[in-house]
């Protein structure tokens, strides 16, 4: 395995976030966050942070020579499956064509 060149910043998008544990935090009812998100954001948290993680993912797919599976993993995907669908669904085209793209190759 190669060594990590992925900053650690934002290492929180990779934790597993529960709606239950923000509301907690926040201080309020799932249901009262979830408005209050939605309002104050303008998605849901999970669209957030999926797009946050696909985002922070095509940064280092434009950057670095990392496989894909390897940049999926740091930003917090178990498979390159889940990976794939949610990056076509934010970028609108899977890892491996934006690589292209952003090379100029594609």
């Amino acid at each position: 395995m190669q060594p990590c060149k992925i900053p650690q910043r934002q290492a929180n998008l990779n934790a597993t976030l529960r709606i239950d544990d923000l509301a907690k935090i926040a201080q309020m009812s799932k249901n009262s966050y979830l408005i209050w998100f939605k309002h104050f954001i303008g998605s849901s948290p999970y669209d957030y942070i999926q797009s946050k993680r696909v985002m922070r993912a095509a940064e280092y797919l434009k950057g670095q020579d990392l496989p894909v599976t390897y940049i999926a993993y740091e930003c917090g995907y178990n498979s390159t499956v889940s990976f794939n669908k949610a990056f076509k669904k934010v970028m609108g085209c899977t890892p491996s064509e934006w690589r292209k793209k952003a090379a100029g190759t594609g």
